[in-house]
């Protein structure tokens, strides 16, 4: 007993004097990083030698920040053996991985999983999945699609398609439809774009349209080309696309709304103007407009001359300035509408300009009895006028331009010419001079002016009747500046 109290006090002896000694604080330990991958789901499809694996790119994290770039992978195994064999035949498409398992076993069971490589070059797996392949005699020849095609109708923008049936047979045996779609492309490519088609029984007729209400049109005047794609039920079957089939669309079917323009006196001349105009194709497309006109032409005449309309909030509106009228005339006015590949014209509404009340006369000058009378100009410089100049001068100075230079419709100047020494010099009514003098000479129904300052600008008129519509045309805008006139 004794000897156990001494061992007793020698312990307590040894934590005291343990008690008494500074040691250095323990240092923490470093957590490692935490690599963590989530594996997407595995869609297989098995047949007798070969499967099909479809999934998408993991998701790799370390510490909970994503990784951006690393490798990824499958391998199998039979079910019976521990030898895993890695699937080299890989094809990646945005963010799907589709692998291809080649040659396999018939009727054999085999076990998948995924696998990627960490950052510290070790791999990290998924969890293992299971699959069969098919027995011998039910490959992929087994696998077939039976559709009947009926009545195609053609438009321009879409086309209509009578399906009257759709089967998927596996090994020979009709098989449940999981889903049905039509794809179509131009002849000329295989760009194919799908219409979903749901609802159906796949025994009666259906009625698909190509595209679809709200998707993009066709094309006009071009040749197509469609089939069928379905899916069955069975995911262990592959998915089948049908026969193709081929149709041309034509020129679209065009209605254009455009209502007769009201006309309306005002002054400056004749307002016209309209709402309500459309262009629809095929009865679902709205026609972009790129202008609108207005035009009009002298009853009985085919020339037809333009004037553009603004458009504002689906109405537009046009003026037909007065200088371009004759009084006590009947027009003809349409509305004419411009789309990227047509014209289009409204109904043609008849208007009768009034009688001119008070026709304008030209202010008086001085002597000009000798050159009395209508003069049309035939020589300018030398040469032939590829425009045209009348001047009807009075015996007291009163002189009326016509001329057509710049615009395609005349236009009329009012003046009073002076004479002195041999030169003829005048002002319009509007206060503008004439833009020269010139020197005059007239020799029977021959009349030459020759400008002042320049000898090269020498006019030749011959006397002439003036043409009843220029009798009615009223003069042209004061507003013109004596550049734009012919004197």
């Amino acid at each position: 007993m004794k000897r156990y109290i001494g061992y007793l006090f020698a312990l307590v002896a040894i934590a005291l004097f343990a008690a008494g000694c500074e040691k250095p604080a323990p240092v923490p330990p470093v957590d490692d990083p935490v690599h963590q991958v989530d594996f997407p789901k595995m869609t297989v499809t098995a047949l007798e030698k070969e499967a099909s694996v479809v999934t998408s790119s993991a998701v790799y994290t370390i510490d909970g920040v994503a990784v951006e770039n690393f490798e990824q992978g499958l391998e199998y195994r039979l079910n019976s053996s521990s030898d895993w064999h890695r699937v080299a035949d890989c094809e990646i498409s945005g963010d799907t991985y589709i692998y291809t398992l080649s040659p396999l076993e018939s009727d054999t069971e085999y076990v998948l999983r995924q696998w990627v490589r960490l950052t510290t070059g070790g791999l990290k797996y998924g969890a293992e999945q299971g699959f069969k392949t098919q027995k011998g005699g039910s490959g992929s020849e087994d696998y077939a699609v039976e559709v009947s095609v009926g009545k195609i109708t053609p438009y321009g923008l879409y086309a209509q398609v009578e399906l009257k049936s759709a089967k998927y047979l596996i090994g020979g045996v009709s098989s449940e439809i999981k889903s049905l779609k039509l794809e179509y492309s131009l002849s000329s490519d295989d760009d194919f774009q799908s219409v979903s088609i749901n609802g159906w029984d796949y025994q009666s007729s259906l009625t698909v349209e190509i595209p679809s209400q709200g998707a993009d049109y066709l094309i006009e005047n071009s040749d197509y080309k469609f089939r069928l794609e379905i899916s069955p039920a069975d995911d262990s079957a592959p998915v089948l696309t049908s026969e193709e089939f081929t149709f041309s669309t034509v020129a679209a079917e065009v209605v254009s709304q455009i209502p007769s323009p009201e006309v309306t006196s005002v002054a400056e001349g004749l307002l016209v103007q309209g709402s309500g105009i459309s262009i629809v194709k095929d009865g679902r497309f709205q026609e972009a407009i790129s202008n609108i006109a207005v035009e009009y032409s002298k009853q009985g005449t085919a020339a037809w001359e333009t004037e553009t309309a603004t458009v504002e909030s689906q109405s537009y509106r046009a003026i037909i300035p007065t200088q371009n009228l004759l009084p006590e005339t009947t027009y003809l006015i349409r509305v004419k509408v411009q789309t990227s590949d047509a014209v289009y014209y409204s109904d043609e509404v008849s208007y009768k300009t009034p009688k001119d009340e008070n026709p304008e006369q030209p202010p008086q000058g001085g002597d000009t009895s000798m050159m009395e009378g209508v003069w049309k100009l035939t020589q300018w410089r030398g040469i032939q006028p590829d425009f045209e100049v009348y001047m009807e001068i009075d015996a007291t100075g009163g002189v009326i331009l016509w001329q057509k230079i710049d615009s395609r419709n005349w236009e009329q100047y009012l003046s009073a010419a002076y004479t002195e020494d041999g030169v003829i010099s005048g002002v319009y009514d509007d206060g503008v001079a004439w833009g020269a003098s010139y020197y005059y000479s007239v020799n029977g129904d021959s009349m030459t002016w020759t400008d002042t300052q320049d000898s090269s600008d020498v006019s030749v008129y011959q006397r002439s009747t003036l043409p009843e519509d220029l009798r009615k045309i009223q003069r042209s805008s004061q507003q013109s500046t004596a550049l734009s006139r012919f004197l």
